[in-house]
C-alpha cells in the first residue's frame, strides 16, 4: 500500500509539472493568471518581446527550441541568485537562415546588402525590448513580485534570442568575408557591433530586473 501511495504521488507531481510547463511560473510555484492586471510598461515589454520572437523565428535567425532551454536555465539562475552561464548556442541542428540562404554562392554585394538589412532589423527589435525593459525598471506604479518574475523570464528569453541571432550572423559574415570587399565587410561589422551592444544592454536589464525582484523578497521578509 505504501508503495502504491508513493507511486501515485510521483505520478501526480509529473502531471502537475507537465501541465505547468507552458505556463508562466512564479517562484512560489503558482501560474500567473492571464487576467491579471498589468501596467502599461509591462504591456509594452510583453509586446516588444513577442514581436521580437515572432520576427526572429520567421526570419530563421534562431532555433526556437534550443533558445527556450537557455532561457529556462538563465531565468532560474537569476531567481536563485546564481551566476548566469555565458554559453553559445549548441549547433545540434542547422539554423534555418543559413540553410535557406546560400551566402557562399550569392553575389558579394547582394550578400552584404542582405546581411546589413537583416542585422539592422534584428538590432531594432532588440533595442525595442531594451527600451521597454528600461521603462519598466524606472516605473512609478506598483508591480507584484509574481508579475516581475514573468517580466524577467521574457527579458531572459530575448537575451537568448539576440545571442543566437548574433551567432547566426557571424557564420554568414565569415562566409561573405571570403569574397566581399574588405571595406564593405568592415562596415558590416559595424552594424554587427551595434547589435551586440544592444544585446549586452538587454543582459544588463535582466540583471536589474532580477535585483528588483530580489529586493521585493527582502522587503517582504523584513
Amino acid at each position: 500500500m505504501g508503495k502504491f501511495l508513493g507511486v501515485s504521488a510521483v505520478a501526480c507531481l509529473c502531471v502537475i509539472a507537465a501541465g505547468c510547463a507552458s505556463a508562466p511560473i512564479s517562484i512560489a510555484g503558482s501560474a500567473l493568471p492571464g487576467s491579471a492586471a498589468e501596467s502599461q510598461t509591462q504591456h509594452s515589454l510583453r509586446g516588444a518581446t513577442s514581436r521580437m520572437q515572432m520576427v526572429f523565428e520567421e526570419r530563421g535567425w534562431i532555433r526556437a527550441a534550443h533558445t527556450m532551454g537557455d532561457t529556462t536555465r538563465n531565468w532560474m539562475a537569476r531567481l536563485t541568485g546564481q551566476d548566469v552561464e555565458e554559453t553559445a548556442p549548441v549547433a545540434d541542428e542547422p539554423v534555418p537562415y543559413l540553410m535557406h540562404t546560400n551566402f557562399s554562392t550569392m553575389d558579394s554585394a547582394v550578400a552584404i546588402a542582405r546581411l546589413t538589412t537583416d542585422i539592422d532589423e534584428a538590432q531594432d527589435l532588440v533595442r525595442d525590448v531594451d527600451l521597454a525593459a528600461a521603462h519598466l525598471i524606472g516605473r512609478d506604479e506598483g508591480i507584484s513580485r509574481a508579475s516581475i518574475t514573468r517580466d524577467l523570464e521574457l527579458v531572459e528569453r530575448a537575451v537568448a534570442h539576440s545571442r543566437e541571432a548574433i551567432e547566426t550572423f557571424d557564420v554568414a559574415i565569415s562566409t561573405v568575408s571570403q569574397t566581399a570587399d574588405s571595406e564593405a565587410v568592415a562596415q558590416l561589422h559595424q552594424h554587427r557591433s551595434l547589435l551586440v551592444a544592444h544585446s549586452e544592454h538587454l543582459r544588463d536589464r535582466a540583471d536589474e530586473i532580477a535585483r528588483i525582484r530580489h529586493d521585493m523578497r527582502s522587503t517582504a521578509a523584513s
